[in-house]
């Protein structure tokens, strides 16, 4: 007996190929339309903010001003809806962590700073710049306050109707607000420790290491109830206490501040480890005035795998070769005893 099933089912797999490359042709035209109208009727959606973020200093009951540039990057009139909101750092990286709870007292909150905050109607393509007053309380107690002035592109239509409803264009932007009361403030910060990590990501730490070692962390904690800036210089040292590479501790124009009572990690890159070996990363950090500084110093080890390798393959033979004339010794003791 004879089976034909392989001839009659090829023209209707060819069929089935004709039909599913039609379908494909289909949704690709219909998608390339979609994607069309969508660019043309629609746009970019959203706003831009600058500078993204400004400090001052303002003593007891003294005002001040916040400057801020909004531009509509959305495709029709919105109103830029205003709020403040509170953060906290991360303890890791520094940037800010909002503050979600509603019900949360936060005492370093610049709410009750800023006079005049309101929505801000945009028209198509628009750039506005302006000032948000600031008054400090009489009675505000030294130290740093902080926040978040916060935007969001609200529909021009819809806007108006002041309700929890309206739905935004886009995520908010934001200017973070840094004020320092002066005072009585103290300033006190410490190297909590000092990672070393082998990638880029600043995920895998340790002190004995296979390949070339990519980052070094130095963690910092903000004790004092002002913001700090830390600066200094980290340099890497090889065995012989020769520097090899150094880099400046929060270098830049604009140095990035710490939060009271936070920790902070600043990463850095390191270079020039060529052979294996022992070498010691020893960072001096100064903050406030420079008057005080901070030294940390740790040790790591970088062997090459074939090194490692060649390491314990001669520990190895020298455990054996201590085993054997361990036995060897045992048996001419053996021997004297019997003469």
């Amino acid at each position: 007996m004879k089976f034909s099933v392989g001839t009659n089912e090829r023209p209707h797999i060819f069929g089935r190929v004709i039909v599913g490359l039609l379908l494909l042709f289909i949704v690709i035209g219909l998608t390339g339309r979609a994607v069309n109208a969508a660019t043309s009727s629609g746009g970019a959606s959203g706003l831009s903010i600058s500078p993204l973020r400004q400090e001052l200093t303002l003593k007891p009951g003294q005002a001040g001003k916040i400057d801020i540039t909004l531009k509509n990057i959305t495709g029709g009139p919105i109103v830029a809806k205003a709020a403040v909101q509170d953060f906290e750092s991360d303890n890791v990286s520094g940037n800010p962590k909002l503050i979600t709870n509603p019900d949360a007292n936060n005492p370093v909150s610049i709410r009750n700073f800023l006079i005049g905050l309101g929505n801000i109607p945009m028209t198509t393509g628009q750039q506005t710049t302006f000032s948000i007053p600031v008054q400090v309380p009489a009675n505000a107690s030294p130290g740093a306050y902080y926040g978040l002035v916060e935007y969001q592109a609200i529909p021009g239509n819809s806007a108006t109707a002041g309700g929890n409803n309206i739905v935004a264009l886009s995520a908010a932007v934001g200017q973070l607000v840094f004020i320092t009361v002066p005072g009585n403030v103290s300033e006190r910060l410490q190297i909590n420790k000092i990672h070393i990590y082998q990638d880029n990501k600043a995920s895998k730490e340790g002190l004995f290491f296979t390949s070339v070692p990519k980052q070094v962390g130095i963690e910092l904690h903000n004790f004092g109830n002002s913001f700090a800036k830390p600066f200094g210089t980290v340099t890497l040292q090889n065995s012989q206490g020769k520097t090899i590479y150094s880099y400046q501790l929060n270098g830049g124009i604009t140095r990035s501040l710490m939060l009271p009572n936070s920790s902070r990690i600043y990463l850095n890159q390191i270079k020039n480890i060529k052979s294996p070996g022992r070498y010691t990363i020893v960072a001096n950090v100064s903050y406030g005035k420079g008057s005080s500084i901070l030294i940390g110093k740790k040790t790591f080890w970088y062997i090459q795998t074939w090194v490692l390798i060649l390491v314990i393959v001669i520990l190895i033979a020298l455990v054996v070769l201590a085993l054997l004339a361990r036995r060897r010794y045992k048996r001419a003791t053996n021997r004297h005893q019997r003469r």
